[in-house]
Protein backbone atom coordinates (compact mmCIF):
# COMPACT_ATOMS: atom_id res chain seq x y z
CA UNK A 1 0.00 0.00 0.00
CA UNK A 2 1.55 3.39 -1.03
CA UNK A 3 1.56 5.62 1.98
CA UNK A 4 3.34 8.58 0.70
CA UNK A 5 4.83 9.95 -2.62
CA UNK A 6 6.26 13.38 -3.83
CA UNK A 7 6.90 13.72 -8.13
CA UNK A 8 8.86 16.25 -9.58
CA UNK A 9 9.60 18.10 -6.42
CA UNK A 10 12.10 20.83 -6.21
CA UNK A 11 12.72 23.32 -2.97
CA UNK A 12 15.41 26.26 -3.33
CA UNK A 13 16.45 28.82 -0.39
CA UNK A 14 17.25 31.97 -2.32
CA UNK A 15 19.16 31.11 -5.60
CA UNK A 16 20.64 27.73 -3.81
CA UNK A 17 19.19 24.83 -5.25
CA UNK A 18 18.04 22.51 -1.95
CA UNK A 19 17.11 19.14 -3.62
CA UNK A 20 15.28 18.08 -6.98
CA UNK A 21 13.59 14.75 -6.83
CA UNK A 22 12.35 13.33 -9.71
CA UNK A 23 9.76 10.65 -7.90
CA UNK A 24 9.95 9.52 -4.64
CA UNK A 25 7.71 6.83 -2.37
CA UNK A 26 7.44 5.12 0.44
CA UNK A 27 5.39 2.23 1.27
CA UNK A 28 3.56 0.62 3.86
CA UNK A 29 6.39 -1.76 5.78
CA UNK A 30 8.77 0.13 4.96
CA UNK A 31 11.48 1.29 7.84
CA UNK A 32 13.15 4.19 5.97
CA UNK A 33 16.15 5.88 7.36
CA UNK A 34 17.16 9.33 5.84
CA UNK A 35 20.53 10.40 5.89
CA UNK A 36 22.97 12.95 4.79
CA UNK A 37 25.53 15.67 5.51
CA UNK A 38 24.02 18.77 7.39
CA UNK A 39 22.83 21.42 5.63
CA UNK A 40 22.03 19.13 2.63
CA UNK A 41 17.62 19.66 3.86
CA UNK A 42 17.03 16.37 5.30
CA UNK A 43 14.43 18.23 8.18
CA UNK A 44 12.69 20.52 5.52
CA UNK A 45 12.06 17.28 3.46
CA UNK A 46 10.42 15.70 6.67
CA UNK A 47 8.77 19.21 6.92
CA UNK A 48 7.38 18.96 3.79
CA UNK A 49 6.44 15.29 3.77
CA UNK A 50 4.39 16.38 6.74
CA UNK A 51 2.71 19.58 5.35
CA UNK A 52 4.95 21.70 7.85
CA UNK A 53 6.38 23.69 4.75
CA UNK A 54 5.16 23.89 1.38
CA UNK A 55 7.05 22.58 -2.10
CA UNK A 56 8.21 25.37 -4.77
CA UNK A 57 7.16 22.68 -7.13
CA UNK A 58 5.85 19.09 -7.77
CA UNK A 59 3.24 17.42 -6.10
CA UNK A 60 2.73 15.78 -2.85
CA UNK A 61 0.12 12.65 -2.35
CA UNK A 62 -0.40 11.67 1.12
CA UNK A 63 -2.51 8.63 1.68
CA UNK A 64 -3.32 8.31 5.81
CA UNK A 65 -2.71 10.38 8.33
CA UNK A 66 0.89 10.98 9.60
CA UNK A 67 2.55 11.62 13.32
CA UNK A 68 5.63 13.51 13.08
CA UNK A 69 7.79 13.75 16.35
CA UNK A 70 9.81 16.82 15.27
CA UNK A 71 13.24 17.41 16.30
CA UNK A 72 12.94 20.89 18.48
CA UNK A 73 9.16 19.90 19.80
CA UNK A 74 8.70 21.67 22.84
CA UNK A 75 6.97 19.98 25.87
CA UNK A 76 4.10 20.86 27.81
CA UNK A 77 5.83 21.06 31.21
CA UNK A 78 3.10 20.33 33.71
CA UNK A 79 5.48 20.00 36.31
CA UNK A 80 7.85 22.73 37.71
CA UNK A 81 10.51 20.41 37.56
CA UNK A 82 13.73 21.08 35.44
CA UNK A 83 13.60 18.84 32.30
CA UNK A 84 16.79 17.49 31.36
CA UNK A 85 18.12 17.08 27.32
CA UNK A 86 17.53 13.69 27.52
CA UNK A 87 14.30 13.51 29.78
CA UNK A 88 12.98 15.85 27.16
CA UNK A 89 13.48 13.36 24.20
CA UNK A 90 11.68 10.69 26.29
CA UNK A 91 8.45 12.85 27.36
CA UNK A 92 8.31 13.26 23.20
CA UNK A 93 9.17 10.13 22.30
CA UNK A 94 6.42 8.48 24.63
CA UNK A 95 3.54 11.06 22.77
CA UNK A 96 5.02 10.11 19.76
CA UNK A 97 4.64 6.19 20.41
CA UNK A 98 1.04 6.74 22.45
CA UNK A 99 -0.84 6.87 19.26
CA UNK A 100 -1.11 4.96 15.95
CA UNK A 101 -0.85 6.34 12.22
CA UNK A 102 -0.05 4.83 8.72
CA UNK A 103 3.04 6.73 8.56
CA UNK A 104 4.71 7.75 11.24
CA UNK A 105 7.73 10.33 11.45
CA UNK A 106 11.07 10.79 13.18
CA UNK A 107 13.31 13.97 13.38
CA UNK A 108 16.82 12.18 15.30
CA UNK A 109 14.58 10.75 17.96
CA UNK A 110 17.52 9.26 19.62
CA UNK A 111 18.97 12.89 20.09
CA UNK A 112 20.27 12.79 24.09
CA UNK A 113 19.09 9.66 25.02
CA UNK A 114 21.22 7.31 27.02
CA UNK A 115 21.99 3.47 25.87
CA UNK A 116 19.33 2.43 27.88
CA UNK A 117 16.42 4.53 26.21
CA UNK A 118 18.14 4.15 23.10
CA UNK A 119 17.66 0.38 23.06
CA UNK A 120 13.89 1.09 24.36
CA UNK A 121 13.58 3.69 21.37
CA UNK A 122 14.66 0.40 18.72
CA UNK A 123 11.94 -1.58 20.35
CA UNK A 124 9.26 1.01 20.28
CA UNK A 125 9.92 1.53 16.53
CA UNK A 126 10.23 -2.31 15.40
CA UNK A 127 6.46 -2.47 16.81
CA UNK A 128 5.97 0.40 14.18
CA UNK A 129 4.59 -1.34 10.83
CA UNK A 130 6.06 2.07 8.65
CA UNK A 131 7.98 5.10 9.44
CA UNK A 132 10.64 7.47 7.92
CA UNK A 133 13.23 9.11 10.43
CA UNK A 134 16.21 11.07 10.30
CA UNK A 135 19.19 10.34 12.39
CA UNK A 136 23.21 10.29 12.52
CA UNK A 137 22.91 7.52 15.21
CA UNK A 138 24.18 4.32 12.88
CA UNK A 139 22.95 1.82 15.66
CA UNK A 140 19.46 2.84 15.47
CA UNK A 141 19.64 2.80 12.02
CA UNK A 142 21.48 -0.91 11.69
CA UNK A 143 18.90 -2.35 14.00
CA UNK A 144 15.57 -0.73 12.59
CA UNK A 145 15.79 0.14 9.20
CA UNK A 146 14.96 -1.73 6.00
CA UNK A 147 15.59 1.17 3.77
CA UNK A 148 18.56 3.46 4.00
CA UNK A 149 17.83 6.71 1.60
CA UNK A 150 20.87 9.19 1.23
CA UNK A 151 20.20 12.96 0.18
CA UNK A 152 23.50 13.99 -1.46
CA UNK A 153 23.88 15.84 -4.17
CA UNK A 154 20.51 17.47 -4.06
CA UNK A 155 18.92 14.17 -4.73
CA UNK A 156 17.59 10.90 -3.07
CA UNK A 157 19.18 7.76 -3.60
CA UNK A 158 18.10 4.38 -2.27
CA UNK A 159 19.31 1.26 -0.57
CA UNK A 160 17.95 -1.63 0.33
CA UNK A 161 18.75 -3.18 3.67
CA UNK A 162 19.96 -1.79 6.93
CA UNK A 163 22.98 0.81 7.37
CA UNK A 164 25.95 -1.86 7.43
CA UNK A 165 23.72 -2.95 3.95
CA UNK A 166 23.89 1.05 2.71
CA UNK A 167 28.17 0.96 3.91
CA UNK A 168 28.28 -1.89 1.39
CA UNK A 169 26.49 -0.69 -1.97
CA UNK A 170 27.73 2.58 -1.43
CA UNK A 171 31.33 0.66 -1.69
CA UNK A 172 30.28 -1.29 -4.50
CA UNK A 173 28.70 1.75 -6.50
CA UNK A 174 32.04 3.41 -5.67
CA UNK A 175 34.42 0.91 -6.88
CA UNK A 176 32.13 1.07 -9.88
CA UNK A 177 31.99 4.30 -11.09
CA UNK A 178 35.86 3.98 -10.45
CA UNK A 179 36.23 0.68 -12.93
CA UNK A 180 33.74 2.99 -15.08
CA UNK A 181 36.07 5.91 -15.14
CA UNK A 182 38.93 3.89 -16.00
CA UNK A 183 37.37 2.00 -18.82
CA UNK A 184 36.34 5.59 -20.26
CA UNK A 185 40.45 6.85 -20.09
CA UNK A 186 41.76 3.70 -21.31
CA UNK A 187 39.24 3.98 -24.69
CA UNK A 188 39.95 7.40 -24.94
CA UNK A 189 43.36 7.19 -24.81
CA UNK A 190 42.90 4.47 -27.54
CA UNK A 191 41.12 6.49 -29.83
CA UNK A 192 42.98 9.29 -29.49
CA UNK A 193 46.18 7.36 -30.07
CA UNK A 194 44.94 6.29 -33.21
CA UNK A 195 43.56 9.87 -34.03
CA UNK A 196 47.22 10.49 -33.82
CA UNK A 197 48.65 7.92 -36.16
CA UNK A 198 45.72 8.70 -38.80
CA UNK A 199 46.73 12.66 -39.15
CA UNK A 200 50.12 11.85 -38.86
CA UNK A 201 50.21 9.21 -41.90
CA UNK A 202 48.21 11.89 -43.94
CA UNK A 203 50.98 14.48 -43.26
CA UNK A 204 53.49 11.93 -44.52
CA UNK A 205 51.29 11.29 -47.84
CA UNK A 206 51.29 15.92 -48.67
CA UNK A 207 54.62 15.58 -47.48
CA UNK A 208 57.72 15.68 -50.51
CA UNK A 209 60.35 13.61 -49.99
CA UNK A 210 63.74 14.81 -49.43
CA UNK A 211 66.04 15.91 -52.60
CA UNK A 212 63.01 15.65 -54.67
CA UNK A 213 61.72 18.72 -57.00
CA UNK A 214 58.22 20.21 -57.08
CA UNK A 215 58.28 18.44 -60.58
CA UNK A 216 59.62 15.35 -59.64
CA UNK A 217 56.53 15.07 -57.18
CA UNK A 218 54.27 15.78 -59.83
CA UNK A 219 55.61 12.81 -62.12
CA UNK A 220 55.37 10.45 -58.79
CA UNK A 221 51.89 11.46 -58.11
CA UNK A 222 50.84 10.92 -62.06
CA UNK A 223 52.64 7.65 -62.35
CA UNK A 224 51.00 6.09 -59.11
CA UNK A 225 47.80 4.51 -61.20
CA UNK A 226 46.47 2.33 -58.11
CA UNK A 227 45.58 5.76 -55.87
CA UNK A 228 46.85 9.55 -55.49
CA UNK A 229 48.85 10.51 -52.54
CA UNK A 230 46.66 13.64 -51.96
CA UNK A 231 43.20 11.24 -52.11
CA UNK A 232 45.52 8.62 -49.37
CA UNK A 233 46.14 12.07 -47.44
CA UNK A 234 42.29 12.63 -47.96
CA UNK A 235 40.90 9.54 -46.67
CA UNK A 236 43.44 9.17 -43.71
CA UNK A 237 42.02 12.64 -42.69
CA UNK A 238 39.14 11.74 -43.00
CA UNK A 239 39.38 8.55 -41.15
CA UNK A 240 41.15 10.31 -38.09
CA UNK A 241 37.99 12.68 -38.02
CA UNK A 242 35.28 9.93 -37.77
CA UNK A 243 38.13 8.99 -35.07
CA UNK A 244 38.16 11.78 -33.13
CA UNK A 245 34.02 12.34 -33.51
CA UNK A 246 34.02 8.57 -31.96
CA UNK A 247 35.89 10.13 -28.92
CA UNK A 248 33.69 13.24 -28.53
CA UNK A 249 30.59 10.87 -28.27
CA UNK A 250 32.04 8.89 -25.59
CA UNK A 251 30.04 8.56 -22.43
CA UNK A 252 31.62 11.24 -20.67
CA UNK A 253 32.69 9.88 -17.12
CA UNK A 254 33.25 12.09 -14.25
CA UNK A 255 36.83 11.47 -11.99
CA UNK A 256 34.83 9.80 -8.71
CA UNK A 257 35.95 12.01 -5.54
CA UNK A 258 37.95 10.42 -2.90
CA UNK A 259 38.09 11.78 0.51
CA UNK A 260 42.05 12.52 1.09
CA UNK A 261 43.41 10.74 3.96
CA UNK A 262 44.80 13.50 6.74
CA UNK A 263 47.56 12.04 8.75
CA UNK A 264 47.76 14.37 11.50
CA UNK A 265 50.76 15.71 13.60
CA UNK A 266 50.17 16.49 16.85
CA UNK A 267 54.19 16.43 17.48
CA UNK A 268 53.59 19.81 19.68
CA UNK A 269 51.03 18.20 22.18
CA UNK A 270 53.95 17.00 24.37
CA UNK A 271 51.65 14.57 26.89
CA UNK A 272 53.60 13.99 30.29
CA UNK A 273 55.64 10.97 30.73
CA UNK A 274 53.76 9.21 33.75
CA UNK A 275 51.57 6.21 33.21
CA UNK A 276 48.19 8.20 34.86
CA UNK A 277 47.48 12.14 34.61
CA UNK A 278 44.58 12.07 36.92
CA UNK A 279 43.37 10.35 40.33
CA UNK A 280 40.93 10.68 42.37
CA UNK A 281 40.15 8.90 45.75
CA UNK A 282 37.14 8.01 47.48
CA UNK A 283 34.84 11.25 45.85
CA UNK A 284 31.39 11.65 46.81
CA UNK A 285 29.22 13.97 45.50
CA UNK A 286 25.49 15.21 46.34
CA UNK A 287 22.58 17.38 45.45
CA UNK A 288 18.70 17.98 45.65
CA UNK A 289 18.87 14.70 48.21
CA UNK A 290 20.47 12.50 45.63
CA UNK A 291 23.56 11.16 46.02
CA UNK A 292 25.36 11.22 42.95
CA UNK A 293 29.03 10.09 43.27
CA UNK A 294 29.63 7.62 46.35
CA UNK A 295 32.80 6.87 47.07
CA UNK A 296 34.37 6.74 44.13
CA UNK A 297 37.91 6.19 43.42
CA UNK A 298 39.68 5.81 39.48
CA UNK A 299 42.36 6.64 37.76
CA UNK A 300 42.96 8.92 34.16
CA UNK A 301 45.55 6.94 31.99
CA UNK A 302 48.03 8.84 29.93
CA UNK A 303 47.68 8.79 26.10
CA UNK A 304 44.07 6.89 26.66
CA UNK A 305 40.74 7.55 24.80
CA UNK A 306 38.32 7.02 27.93
CA UNK A 307 35.04 6.78 27.44
CA UNK A 308 32.90 7.45 30.62
CA UNK A 309 29.56 5.41 30.34
CA UNK A 310 26.59 5.70 32.28
CA UNK A 311 22.12 6.31 32.22
CA UNK A 312 21.00 10.17 32.16
CA UNK A 313 21.06 11.63 34.98
CA UNK A 314 23.77 9.52 36.71
CA UNK A 315 26.35 12.22 36.86
CA UNK A 316 28.79 11.91 33.94
CA UNK A 317 28.69 15.39 33.11
CA UNK A 318 28.56 15.61 37.04
CA UNK A 319 32.14 13.96 37.13
CA UNK A 320 33.50 16.09 34.21
CA UNK A 321 33.12 19.24 35.94
CA UNK A 322 34.31 18.44 39.31
CA UNK A 323 37.24 17.48 37.39
CA UNK A 324 37.81 20.18 35.12
CA UNK A 325 37.14 22.98 37.85
CA UNK A 326 39.66 21.55 40.72
CA UNK A 327 41.92 21.66 37.94
CA UNK A 328 41.27 24.87 36.59
CA UNK A 329 41.18 26.54 40.45
CA UNK A 330 44.57 24.78 41.24
CA UNK A 331 45.73 26.73 37.57
CA UNK A 332 44.47 29.71 38.74
CA UNK A 333 45.71 29.36 42.57
CA UNK A 334 41.88 30.31 43.57
CA UNK A 335 42.06 26.84 45.26
CA UNK A 336 44.90 27.79 48.15
CA UNK A 337 44.32 24.53 50.27
CA UNK A 338 44.37 21.35 47.62
CA UNK A 339 41.40 18.75 47.15
CA UNK A 340 43.52 15.67 47.87
CA UNK A 341 40.98 13.63 46.74
CA UNK A 342 41.85 14.57 43.08
CA UNK A 343 45.90 14.83 41.99
CA UNK A 344 47.03 16.18 38.71
CA UNK A 345 50.61 14.92 37.80
CA UNK A 346 52.81 17.84 36.73
CA UNK A 347 52.73 18.94 33.00
CA UNK A 348 49.58 18.09 32.33
CA UNK A 349 47.23 20.54 31.11
CA UNK A 350 43.39 19.99 30.61
CA UNK A 351 41.16 21.45 27.39
CA UNK A 352 36.95 21.18 28.07
CA UNK A 353 34.69 21.38 25.08
CA UNK A 354 32.41 24.07 26.58
CA UNK A 355 29.00 23.35 24.90
CA UNK A 356 28.12 27.08 24.86
CA UNK A 357 31.45 27.46 22.64
CA UNK A 358 32.22 30.60 25.14
CA UNK A 359 35.93 29.24 22.98
CA UNK A 360 35.04 30.88 20.05
CA UNK A 361 34.83 34.64 18.76
CA UNK A 362 31.66 35.12 17.01
CA UNK A 363 33.42 38.14 15.67
CA UNK A 364 36.60 36.33 14.07
CA UNK A 365 36.83 34.22 11.24
CA UNK A 366 37.02 30.51 11.42
CA UNK A 367 40.81 30.13 10.85
CA UNK A 368 41.64 33.32 13.11
CA UNK A 369 39.79 30.80 15.50
CA UNK A 370 41.83 28.04 15.28
CA UNK A 371 44.90 29.66 15.31
CA UNK A 372 44.16 32.30 17.61
CA UNK A 373 45.30 29.48 20.97
CA UNK A 374 47.07 26.90 18.46
CA UNK A 375 50.72 25.62 19.33
CA UNK A 376 50.85 23.05 16.55
CA UNK A 377 51.81 24.03 13.16
CA UNK A 378 50.04 26.02 10.76
CA UNK A 379 50.01 22.95 8.18
CA UNK A 380 48.31 21.12 11.33
CA UNK A 381 45.79 23.96 12.27
CA UNK A 382 44.70 23.43 8.35
CA UNK A 383 44.64 19.94 8.31
CA UNK A 384 42.70 19.24 11.62
CA UNK A 385 39.76 21.70 10.03
CA UNK A 386 40.11 20.12 6.52
CA UNK A 387 39.68 16.84 8.77
CA UNK A 388 36.83 18.29 10.14
CA UNK A 389 35.46 19.01 6.70
CA UNK A 390 35.85 22.32 6.82
CA UNK A 391 36.18 23.67 2.77
CA UNK A 392 38.46 26.08 2.36
CA UNK A 393 35.73 29.17 1.41
CA UNK A 394 34.57 27.87 4.16
CA UNK A 395 37.71 29.07 6.47
CA UNK A 396 36.73 32.57 5.71
CA UNK A 397 33.48 32.43 6.64
CA UNK A 398 32.73 34.50 10.35
CA UNK A 399 32.12 32.39 13.05
CA UNK A 400 28.49 34.23 14.17
CA UNK A 401 26.83 32.55 11.08
CA UNK A 402 27.94 29.09 11.80
CA UNK A 403 25.56 26.36 12.47
CA UNK A 404 25.42 24.21 15.40
CA UNK A 405 27.38 21.65 14.18
CA UNK A 406 30.11 23.65 12.30
CA UNK A 407 30.33 25.36 15.77
CA UNK A 408 31.49 21.92 17.70
CA UNK A 409 33.49 21.44 15.08
CA UNK A 410 35.39 24.08 15.63
CA UNK A 411 35.62 24.35 19.26
CA UNK A 412 37.11 20.76 18.89
CA UNK A 413 39.09 21.83 16.05
CA UNK A 414 40.74 24.64 18.78
CA UNK A 415 41.40 22.12 21.77
CA UNK A 416 42.81 19.33 19.10
CA UNK A 417 45.90 22.20 17.76
CA UNK A 418 45.95 23.51 21.31
CA UNK A 419 48.73 23.07 23.77
CA UNK A 420 46.33 20.58 26.30
CA UNK A 421 47.57 16.91 26.05
CA UNK A 422 44.17 15.82 27.79
CA UNK A 423 40.62 16.32 26.49
CA UNK A 424 37.30 16.32 28.59
CA UNK A 425 34.91 16.25 25.61
CA UNK A 426 30.98 16.25 26.85
CA UNK A 427 28.48 15.14 23.53
CA UNK A 428 31.68 16.02 21.13
CA UNK A 429 29.20 14.03 18.40
CA UNK A 430 25.87 16.18 19.55
CA UNK A 431 24.69 18.05 15.81
CA UNK A 432 27.67 16.29 13.99
CA UNK A 433 26.66 14.35 10.56
CA UNK A 434 27.92 11.14 9.50
CA UNK A 435 30.53 12.35 7.36
CA UNK A 436 31.55 14.66 10.44
CA UNK A 437 31.12 11.77 13.02
CA UNK A 438 33.64 9.33 11.26
CA UNK A 439 36.49 12.77 10.67
CA UNK A 440 36.03 12.94 14.56
CA UNK A 441 37.00 9.29 15.13
CA UNK A 442 40.11 9.71 13.10
CA UNK A 443 40.99 12.50 14.22
CA UNK A 444 40.66 10.93 18.16
CA UNK A 445 42.34 7.96 16.85
CA UNK A 446 45.44 9.90 15.90
CA UNK A 447 45.70 12.14 18.56
CA UNK A 448 48.61 11.43 20.87
CA UNK A 449 47.07 12.63 24.22
CA UNK A 450 44.50 11.59 26.64
CA UNK A 451 40.67 12.09 25.93
CA UNK A 452 37.82 11.72 28.22
CA UNK A 453 34.72 11.78 26.87
CA UNK A 454 31.07 11.35 27.46
CA UNK A 455 28.87 10.00 24.35
CA UNK A 456 25.78 7.92 23.88
CA UNK A 457 26.64 7.10 20.13
CA UNK A 458 28.00 3.32 20.56
CA UNK A 459 29.32 3.00 17.17
CA UNK A 460 31.76 5.95 17.64
CA UNK A 461 32.26 4.89 21.61
CA UNK A 462 33.53 1.47 19.70
CA UNK A 463 35.50 2.83 17.55
CA UNK A 464 37.61 5.70 19.51
CA UNK A 465 37.31 4.34 23.36
CA UNK A 466 40.43 1.71 24.67
CA UNK A 467 39.05 2.20 28.20
CA UNK A 468 35.72 2.75 29.99
CA UNK A 469 34.22 4.18 33.26
CA UNK A 470 30.88 2.99 33.89
CA UNK A 471 29.01 5.47 36.18
CA UNK A 472 26.13 3.14 37.77
CA UNK A 473 24.01 4.02 41.32
CA UNK A 474 26.88 6.24 42.51
CA UNK A 475 29.55 3.78 41.66
CA UNK A 476 32.04 3.70 39.02
CA UNK A 477 33.87 0.50 37.58
CA UNK A 478 36.66 1.16 35.32
CA UNK A 479 37.83 -1.06 32.41
CA UNK A 480 41.11 -1.17 30.05
CA UNK A 481 39.71 -2.28 26.75
CA UNK A 482 37.25 -1.09 24.10
CA UNK A 483 33.19 -1.03 24.66
CA UNK A 484 32.85 -4.47 23.09
CA UNK A 485 35.07 -5.96 25.28
CA UNK A 486 33.73 -4.10 28.41
CA UNK A 487 30.21 -5.60 27.44
CA UNK A 488 31.62 -9.66 27.26
CA UNK A 489 33.31 -9.01 30.74
CA UNK A 490 29.75 -7.86 32.15
CA UNK A 491 28.32 -10.83 30.08
CA UNK A 492 30.88 -12.90 31.34
CA UNK A 493 30.60 -11.80 35.06
CA UNK A 494 26.62 -12.14 34.52
CA UNK A 495 26.86 -15.68 33.26
CA UNK A 496 29.28 -16.57 35.99
CA UNK A 497 27.01 -14.69 38.59
CA UNK A 498 23.88 -16.57 37.52
CA UNK A 499 25.65 -19.83 37.40
CA UNK A 500 27.07 -19.40 40.88
CA UNK A 501 23.14 -18.67 42.15
CA UNK A 502 22.17 -21.45 40.41
CA UNK A 503 24.41 -23.85 41.81
CA UNK A 504 23.50 -22.36 45.36
CA UNK A 505 19.64 -23.20 44.51
CA UNK A 506 20.40 -26.51 43.47
CA UNK A 507 22.16 -27.34 46.79
CA UNK A 508 19.25 -25.91 48.67
CA UNK A 509 16.76 -27.72 46.60
CA UNK A 510 18.43 -31.17 46.60
CA UNK A 511 18.86 -30.56 50.58
CA UNK A 512 14.87 -29.58 50.64
CA UNK A 513 14.45 -32.86 48.68
CA UNK A 514 16.02 -35.26 50.77
CA UNK A 515 14.08 -33.54 53.83
CA UNK A 516 10.70 -33.92 52.03
CA UNK A 517 12.32 -37.72 51.25
CA UNK A 518 12.85 -38.22 55.17
CA UNK A 519 9.58 -37.07 55.86
CA UNK A 520 7.25 -38.86 53.39
CA UNK A 521 9.66 -42.42 54.96
CA UNK A 522 7.77 -41.21 58.46
CA UNK A 523 4.99 -43.53 59.96
CA UNK A 524 1.76 -42.16 61.32
CA UNK A 525 1.61 -39.37 58.00
CA UNK A 526 -2.31 -38.86 57.52
CA UNK A 527 -3.79 -39.30 54.24
CA UNK A 528 -3.34 -35.19 53.80
CA UNK A 529 -0.14 -34.89 55.32
CA UNK A 530 0.84 -37.35 52.67
CA UNK A 531 -0.56 -36.10 49.69
CA UNK A 532 1.12 -32.31 50.27
CA UNK A 533 4.36 -34.08 51.20
CA UNK A 534 4.09 -35.93 47.47
CA UNK A 535 3.05 -32.72 45.92
CA UNK A 536 6.04 -31.16 47.79
CA UNK A 537 8.27 -33.30 46.87
CA UNK A 538 6.82 -33.33 43.17
CA UNK A 539 7.53 -29.35 42.66
CA UNK A 540 10.93 -29.41 44.50
CA UNK A 541 11.51 -32.39 41.82
CA UNK A 542 10.60 -30.33 38.67
CA UNK A 543 12.06 -27.08 39.90
CA UNK A 544 15.53 -29.32 40.03
CA UNK A 545 15.31 -30.15 36.56
CA UNK A 546 14.26 -26.70 35.42
CA UNK A 547 17.18 -25.82 36.57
Amino acid sequence: MLLLQINHGKKSFGDRLLFEIEQFSIYSGERVGLIGANGTGKTTLLNIFTGYEEIDEGIIERYGEISYCRQLEEIDQTESKAYSGGEKANEKLKKAFQNRFLLSVFDEPSANLDQVHQKLLQRNLKQIESFLLVSHDRELLNEVCTRIVELREQKLFSYTGNYNAYLVQRKAEERKKEEEYEAYQKEKQRLLTIYQEKKSEAAKMRKTPKNMTPREAKVREFLNTTRSYSGKELRLNRAAEAVQKRVEHLEVKEKPKKQEVIRFNYQKTNPPKSRFLIRCEDISFSYDNKKVLDHVSFDIANRKKTALLGKNGSGKTTLLHLIFSEYEDRRNERNKKDNEKISFVSGLSIGCLEQDFKNIDRTKTVWDNAFSDAVQSRQTVFDVLAGLLFTEDALFKSAGILSGGELVKLSLAKLFVSEHNLLILDEPTNYLDLPSLTALQKMISDYQGAILFVSHDKWFIQATADAVLELENGKLTSFDGSLKAWEEEKHSHSLRKNRASSHQERIVLELQLARLNSELCQKHLSKEQKIQLEKDYQDTLVKLKEL
